[in-house]
C-alpha cells in the first residue's frame, strides 16, 4: 500500500484509490447509521444516539 501511495508509482501512472474508497465508505456508513438513529423515539435514544442522529438526509454537498 505504501509503494502505491508513493510518488514514483503516481509518476509511472499507477493510481491507488482504495484510501479514498475506504473514506467513502466509512462515511456512507456513518450516515446511514446516524439516520436509522433518527427513526428511533426521542426517549429510546441513548445520550450519543440523541446527539448524533439524523432526522433527514443531508444533501450532496453537505455529505461531502
Amino acid at each position: 500500500h505504501v509503494l502505491n501511495a508513493s510518488g514514483a508509482s503516481w509518476n509511472a501512472g499507477n493510481i491507488d484509490f482504495t484510501g479514498s474508497q475506504m473514506v467513502l465508505v466509512l462515511k456512507v456508513s456513518g450516515v446511514a447509521f446516524n439516520y436509522m438513529d433518527g427513526l428511533l423515539a426521542y426517549q429510546d435514544m441513548s445520550a450519543w444516539q440523541k446527539q448524533a442522529h439524523l432526522k433527514d438526509l443531508p444533501s450532496l454537498l453537505e455529505f461531502m
